[in-house]
């Protein structure tokens, strides 16, 4: 381990290390100085002499052998043009990125990289990186947004198109941009080298668009130094960087990681490699709950990470005797990983956003909706040859012709897999997420703790809350993320008791919301499952009013019953006095709301119709105009349910929600 790698670990404090304080400040002091000393704005002192660059093997070879793109355009035609729309707008400069628009960064100049081109504030570029504080609030600004595209997602599509086309307008405009990028981005300066998970995400796009565009005539080799001196220094910042936090480390590490194999196999910087391989296999159990799912607590989050675990696994399969071969326990672990999307997924496959989402990806292969997580599976199966994963009501995901070739589509066609209705529903664990499932309909509970052992920096108030799927829609959501540091207000908004499918009392957070502190929540919302019952019911409590005097604890039973089909929802509120009690039910995109009668109201779909009735006294009920987010940066309208009543304590209100024709 290096000096400036030794300094940089001792310079991570945690609460058990405080008499080390003192030690870790010099530590950090002189490892930014020989850096600020080693690094100048116009590049490092010393430069690195290039190295050869070596394929990672991400993409399969089929891509480039003839007859693929034939044969890909014959059976993904809406793909394919959707591939090369998206190249071709990427070639001239437009992109459409967390909810911007299509945006032309032509108009913007040659500070596009380092701008927030929804805001317009730009980032200056002569900043050396440590003095760029990422997660402080610029009024308005999204450091996000330039993060976003200098991860060059869009390499991929580029290399995607030319592989369908043919065209080498692709492999030009893939040399052009990445000398832009290294020409604005000198080493160590400005916000792209703030953050090493973006750093590690765009090596890991610039890497896998490499395994296509190699085989390029017109690639010189002044490029193809300055592409390897810069993964070589990306390979450097990261691994003397890491976003490492000990107990609490998150997808941030797993990124950094990632892209130390990455490079690390392009360069042949075997040091890079041993590392992250035994961190991954560390992190697989560290930051994953009994079940498999991630421990941030977040569906989206969940995707990313198991995004993550997917291309190292991959990419250990294709580099066998480069890098060692995966234990069991981390394939089965991995394996419960891909499970547990199917098991917080509806028939279709459509996960519900639970927790934040930032809409990230290690790489897109296909533009989807964020909320469908339909593809993993698909993959999952052929990775790991486990036919339980393959679903057979959803279609073959066209990734894995890209990743898997011929070869992968076949044994996945071979294989039987389960239909959609005998997917298992989930049961209790350390994840909290439970669900009740019935052929056409689809149930999904939180029950989760504070996600990052108790730190909430992507869980929401969410404690009881659940969202619902009738008949291919979803009747009532989590409302989503919006925004992080942009909008302060919104975030915390979306992220609160009152957006979410519960019960508030007398207006309180079940666990409170520190103002200024976008990415954690107090502690004292604890949930236990006192019963689950397969399919017929989740009983279930949390103390996060335990705080008010006197104490309130809240017991929420769902009993879902199948003739008629209907969800009985009782509330059961042990404590004393009068409290005001308010409960929100967040209306899916398309569902309608109205009255029927006090106490009752009717939510129509496209394709069915439920009735919500409850018995709460007096209590009063309206429509009001509501938000939600499908996406990072984009807020849509919806309609939300608000019912209100004041009671005395302890009370017991039941609400049923009941499907019905007509």
């Amino acid at each position: 381990m290096g000096l400036f790698h030794k300094l940089h670990r001792l310079r991570r404090v945690s609460k058990s290390e405080l008499p080390r304080l003192a030690v870790s400040k010099t530590a950090h002091w002189v490892h930014s100085g020989l850096e600020r000393w080693l690094y100048t704005v116009k590049g490092p002192r010393f430069r690195k002499t290039p190295q050869s660059l070596q394929s990672i093997g991400l993409f399969h070879p089929d891509p480039l052998s003839t007859g693929f793109s034939r044969r890909f355009r014959s059976e993904n035609a809406a793909e394919t043009d959707s591939i090369v729309k998206r190249a071709d707008q990427a070639v001239d400069f437009v992109f459409d990125l967390l909810g911007s628009g299509p945006m032309d960064l032509k108009k913007i100049g040659e500070s596009f990289w380092h701008a927030d081109f929804k805001s317009g504030h730009r980032w200056n570029p002569h900043v050396f990186f440590a003095d760029i504080p990422h997660d402080a609030h610029v009024p308005g600004a999204d450091i996000k947004v330039p993060w976003e595209l200098s991860r060059c997602g869009h390499f991929v599509t580029l290399a995607q198109a030319s592989c369908l086309t043919g065209d080498m307008k692709y492999a030009r405009a893939f040399s052009t941009q990445l000398e832009s990028w290294i020409q604005s981005n000198p080493p160590k300066y400005g916000v792209n080298w703030a953050c090493p998970m973006d750093m590690a995400l765009r090596a890991c796009n610039w890497l896998a668009a490499w395994d296509i565009f190699q085989h390029s005539p017109g690639l010189e080799k002044t490029f193809k130094d300055k592409f390897s001196l810069s993964l070589w220094e990306h390979g450097n910042h990261i691994y003397r960087h890491l976003e490492w936090g000990g107990d609490v480390s998150t997808n941030h590490y797993l990124s950094n990681l990632l892209g130390l194999v990455y490079i690390g196999l392009a360069l042949n910087q075997k040091k890079w490699i041993v590392f992250a391989q035994d961190e991954f296999s560390k992190e697989i159990f560290r930051q994953t709950y009994d079940d498999g799912f991630d421990y941030e607590g977040s569906t989206s989050y969940h995707r990313l990470v198991l995004e993550i675990f997917l291309f190292y696994g991959l990419l250990c399969q294709r580099n066998r005797g480069r890098v060692r071969a995966l234990e069991s326990v981390f394939l089965e672990r991995l394996r419960s990983m891909f499970e547990v999307v199917l098991q917080v997924s509806a028939n279709d496959g459509t996960v519900p956003s639970i927790g934040d989402n930032d809409s990230g990806h290690v790489h897109v292969f296909l533009n989807r909706d964020d909320n469908d997580m339909g593809y993993l599976s698909g993959l999952g199966a052929v990775l790991l040859n486990v036919p339980s994963l393959k679903i057979q009501d959803r279609a073959m995901p066209s990734e894995l012709l890209w990743l898997f070739g011929r070869d992968g589509s076949d044994r996945h066609q071979r294989m039987k897999g389960l239909p959609a209705k005998a997917i298992a529903s989930k049961k209790p664990s350390q994840s909290g997420l439970l669900t009740l499932r019935g052929p056409s309909d689809f149930l999904v509970f939180s029950a989760a703790p504070n996600g990052t052992r108790g730190v909430g920096g992507h869980t929401h108030n969410d404690k009881l809350s659940f969202c619902l799927w009738v008949n291919g829609e979803w009747f009532l959501i989590d409302p989503g993320t919006g925004v992080y540091t942009p909008d302060p207000e919104l975030r915390d908004r979306l992220r609160s008791t009152l957006a979410h499918n519960t019960v508030a009392i007398d207006g309180k957070e079940q666990n409170t919301i520190r103002q200024g502190s976008l990415f954690s929540l107090a502690n004292e919302a604890f949930v236990s499952v006192d019963h689950w019952e397969r399919d017929r019911c989740i009983q279930a409590r949390h103390t996060g009013y335990g705080r008010l005097r006197p104490a309130v604890i809240h017991n929420r039973e769902i009993r879902r019953e199948s003739d008629p089909l209907r969800w009985v929802i009782t509330d059961d509120l042990e404590g004393a006095g009068s409290k005001t009690l308010q409960w929100t039910f967040v209306m899916g995109p398309g569902i309608e709301v109205s009255e029927e009668k006090p106490g009752t109201w009717r939510l129509a779909g496209q394709r069915g119709r439920l009735r919500l009735a409850i018995d709460a006294g007096d209590a009063r009920g309206q429509r009001v105009p509501g938000i939600w987010s499908p996406a990072y940066g984009i807020v849509k309208e919806t309609a939300r349910l608000e019912i209100t009543t004041r009671a005395e304590l302890p009370c017991r209100v039941k609400i049923i929600l009941e499907s019905f024709s007509g």
